[in-house]
């Protein structure tokens, strides 16, 4: 009978305080993904999303309502839902129109709605796609460093991390987009491993899967392609030749998609036209790479003090030691898959800024494969230092208190993002959407309300969100004199209806009404304006 020593007692209960620890942790990050998901609003890029994945495109929501004719909120709230006119062949048309957005989570986004048509179920789809990036995380922690405990520090670290959290309550395809790049990495590596047919069958598969999820999966692939090509040593190998194969197989599945896109390759830049008129000078660029590795961590929103300075430098410094420890202590097969997984974007991104300058550059989602390096790093750092056995039992501890305090920094993070109505990713912060929460309370509180506007039809979308149905709405086109003296007839509407509203006025429209000497203009909060009879 095998004897268990007291130092084995005492290592299997600090094993389950630790695993206990590390549940713990993933049912808070998993709390904080939920709390009040259905009263934060909803930004321009996503109502534009679930317009298209509705079967609708912007172009024709615009023709048929920004007509001049009287609409309820009701009547354009459909715009936001799939509906019994659309198929999914209407969403791939409307998508093969915009290109850089590729389907995958467009048709698991439509999937979802026509099943739970709720406001927040945009919002939840991507929650739960973004539950599966942990499974997917603890493997591909096995295949770089066969450590479990890396796997659950990494669990850990991602799920309470304040990016990831608004990530994952994004519409978009981010959540999906995480899965993907952490599954054909664990994919890539185990088929090096293995070297087997299927598992380079399932390679080709996952790197596909990336492909239809997000358009920047092109630069994960092409790290892995220079990884593999480093890892061969420049020759050719019979890996090197099944790595081809599997890029071909995916190619060949992608292609499809390929074609559409070099089809309607001129859209693009309609696309990204409005990030392409901020000119990002290299340091403005160089800082936003600095504060987005921070809000991997830490996000107090819109609080930025000497101590949220102190503590983005120490991470940062930690994040650089965390490299130096994993360039020393691992194989070159780790490190470097590392290391080009966190630099490769950036620096692509800064050659592209000197090309064209554009607010895209800056943009912290687009960064994902680079903050995944990051916190993949930082694990291997805190995972290998707290479970050695070469180092005091101080030193331990010391490291234990770092990681503890990461994961508290991410908590209060997460606590005060959840209160945040208006959190979102990146420049959606402080949007129009975000002013809508002003706005709708007085749309809301009106009898019997009319709302004329002729902004961009994103704005108009995010407001359907926070009012009720039977606000009236009269949309005009934006710059059309004739359109606004042929349908806007101030005096019988505020005759028709309790109160006239007129929403985000362009100063072209604003001077034009009040042309009308009949009407004053009273200012009820930013963003919205009253009509009303002159006495």
């Amino acid at each position: 009978m095998k004897v268990i020593n007291s130092k084995t007692i005492d290592y299997l209960k600090k094993l389950k305080i630790l695993h206990l620890l590390f549940v713990i942790i993933l049912i808070f990050g998993i709390f904080l993904r939920f709390a009040n998901l259905d009263q934060k609003v909803y930004n321009a890029d996503e109502v534009r999303k679930i317009i298209w994945l509705s079967g609708h495109s912007s172009e024709a929501f615009k023709e048929e309502v920004y007509s001049g004719n009287i609409v309820s909120a009701e009547e354009l709230k459909r715009y936001q839902y799939p509906s019994d006119d659309t198929t999914l062949a209407d969403v791939f048309k409307v998508l093969s129109g915009k290109t850089e957005h590729v389907p995958l989570h467009h048709i698991i986004s439509r999937f979802w709605l026509q099943l739970f048509g709720t406001h927040s179920s945009a919002k939840v789809v991507s929650v739960l796609l973004g539950f599966l990036y942990f499974p997917c995380l603890y493997w591909l922690c096995i295949e770089l460093f066969q450590s479990p405990l890396t796997g659950w520090v990494s669990i850990a670290i991602v799920s309470i991390s304040p990016f990831h959290i608004l990530a994952s309550q994004n519409a978009g395809s981010y959540s999906l987009w995480t899965v993907t790049i952490l599954l054909c990495s664990a994919a890539l590596l185990r088929a090096l491993r293995v070297q087997a047919k299927t598992s380079w069958l399932m390679y080709a598969i996952t790197l596909t899967l990336g492909f239809y999820t997000h358009l920047f999966s092109v630069v994960v692939a092409l790290g892995q392609a220079i990884y593999v090509i480093l890892i061969e040593k420049l020759k050719l190998t019979k890996t090197l030749i099944n790595y081809g194969l599997s890029c071909v197989i995916s190619i060949v599945l992608f292609s499809p998609w390929i074609v559409i896109f070099f089809v309607n390759l001129g859209r693009v830049d309609e696309g990204t036209s409005y990030y392409d008129q901020f000119n990002i000078s290299f340091r403005k660029l160089i800082m936003s790479l600095y504060s987005n590795i921070g809000h991997v961590f830490i996000d107090f929103y819109h609080r930025y003090g000497r101590l949220e300075k102190l503590l983005y430098l120490c991470l940062f410094l930690l994040i650089i030691y965390s490299l130096y420890h994993l360039v020393r202590k691992t194989q070159i097969n780790v490190w470097l898959f590392i290391v080009i997984l966190i630099t490769l974007t950036p620096i692509l991104h800064i050659i592209a800024n000197f090309i064209t300058p554009s607010a895209l550059h800056i943009q912290s989602r687009y960064y994902l494969p680079s903050h995944l390096g990051i916190q993949l790093s930082v694990a291997y750092l805190l995972a290998s230092q707290m479970g050695s056995t070469s180092l005091k039992v101080w030193q331990r501890r010391v490291w234990s208190i770092i990681f503890l305090i990461i994961i508290t920094l991410g908590m209060i993070s997460g606590t005060i993002l959840m209160q945040e109505k208006t959190a979102g990713l990146d420049d959606q912060r402080g949007t129009a959407s975000g002013k809508n929460l002003a706005v709708a309370p007085y749309l809301n509180q009106a009898e019997n309300p009319l709302v004329i506007s002729e902004t961009t039809h994103s704005f108009i979308l995010a407001l359907l969100y926070l009012i009720d149905n039977d606000v009236k709405f009269q949309l005009l086109q934006p710059d059309n004199v004739q359109q606004w003296q042929q349908k806007l007839n101030l005096v019988e509407n505020i005759s028709e209806f309790s109160d006239v509203f007129v929403f985000y006025p362009d100063p072209k429209f604003k001077t034009f009404i009040e042309q009308n000497e009949n009407i004053t203009i009273q200012v009820v909060v930013n963003g919205l304006d009253k009509i009303n009879l002159k006495k």
